[in-house]
């Protein structure tokens, strides 16, 4: 019997280990590719999405700031329409006041200072005699615009010719009248103010 001698390499094992990686290699490749492709659309799609929903936040934030402006403009207007319409009827008449002020000074009596603070008014007067001050006060008390009269302040002075003092003739001195400036405080009936002033129109 003759022996069987085989001298050609034994290559099987190898290349079925090499052919088992090749494929095992092959399909983690194409898996991972798989992975990639998935999570590139899967992300491509939810970027899409957000950029959807961002522009549509804009669009959104772009329509509240018109309407924002709009509703601001239109109640700025309403604002200012209702500011000149209080004002209208809210505007107190006091030229009448002034005119009834001017009447009751007596004789010789002059207003040099008038002052209106909605309620009270601040008056100065001048007078040739002391007298006229406190009559003025009794004047006021009657008057159907006043609810109540205070003297501030009384105060004399002298009117001059403008001349110096050693210029000024003695007899002329005496010719000089002292005068009294008063101040006065006076509060006003806005009732009967606004009133009167609606009656005489």
């Amino acid at each position: 019997m003759l022996p069987d001698i085989n001298l050609l390499p034994k290559y099987e094992r190898e290349s079925s280990l090499l052919y088992i990686l090749f494929i095992i290699g092959t399909f983690i490749c194409l898996s991972l590719f798989a992975v990639v492709v998935y999570f590139y659309f899967t992300t491509k799609g939810t970027l899409e999405d957000t950029e959807t929903q961002v522009e549509q936040l804009n669009q959104e934030k772009t329509l509240l700031e018109v309407r924002l402006n709009t509703e601001t403009t239109v109640e700025e207007t309403a604002t200012l329409e209702d500011a000149v319409t209080y004002a209208e009827h809210h505007i107190v008449p006091t030229s009448h006041f002034i005119d009834e002020l001017l009447l009751l000074l007596p004789t010789n009596g002059y207003l040099s200072n008038y002052t209106f603070n909605y309620q009270s008014v601040n008056v100065e007067t001048q007078f040739e005699q002391m007298g006229d001050a406190a009559l003025y006060v009794a004047e006021l008390n009657e008057s159907e615009y006043v609810r109540d009269v205070q003297v501030n302040q009384i105060s004399t002075f002298e009117l001059s010719y403008g001349q110096p003092a050693e210029e000024v003739d003695i007899e002329e001195m005496y010719d000089i009248i002292p005068r009294y400036n008063v101040s006065y405080s006076i509060i006003v009936d806005q009732a009967y103010l606004i009133e009167g002033a609606e009656t005489v129109e």
